[in-house]
């Protein structure tokens, strides 16, 4: 393989974790956690080789792989370091919003930090106004105790089109 004959170059590592990230997000059964494991490795592997005077990467590809291995830590149950890849992320490229939701969900479902959670949706809404932002922003609201705001958000996320299951709809008295 081309890894065999360069190993210390970071693109083929990149590019085969690139593949086996698309397969295991691609993939509609079954396990996927061997697949987003050999992600993680392959990225780490690029991340690593691209340091100093050997930098190989362009900045679109170290985003990539900071945002692959991320978001396999998290569905990997690996919730710190997903963050940090999150935050590595924001520090690239402080106004994605879906970094920045990515990182709310994050702080809202692992952390239960649901003020730090938050800010980032706000930010994400502020940059990109679509529904499932103000759908997690409504269930922040709501766990801080804001039940006014979180009606009004699932309000503007059902106007957008965003399903909102039902039991969360009776806790609005929606």
């Amino acid at each position: 393989s081309v890894i065999e004959q360069n190993p210390t170059a970071a693109v083929p590592y990149g590019k085969r974790a690139e593949y086996n990230y698309t397969k295991a997000i691609s993939a509609n059964n079954g396990d996927t956690s061997a697949l987003l494991r050999l992600v993680v490795e392959d990225c780490s592997a690029a991340i690593s080789l691209d340091t100093g005077s050997l930098k190989q990467l362009n900045e679109k590809q170290q985003r990539n792989l900071y945002y692959m291995r991320g978001t396999s830590y998290n569905y990997l149950g690996q919730s710190e370091n997903a963050f940090k890849d999150f935050n590595t992320l924001l520090i690239f490229d402080p106004g994605n919003n879906k970094i920045l939701f990515d990182r709310g969900t994050l702080l809202a479902n692992y952390y239960k930090n649901y003020s730090a959670a938050l800010n980032d949706y706000n930010n994400a809404i502020t940059i990109s106004p679509q529904g499932l932002y103000f759908l997690n922003r409504s269930i922040c609201h709501y766990n801080l105790g804001d039940t006014a705001k979180a009606k009004a958000d699932a309000q503007t996320a059902l106007q957008k089109g965003v399903i909102i299951p039902g039991s969360y709809l009776k806790l609005l008295n929606l």
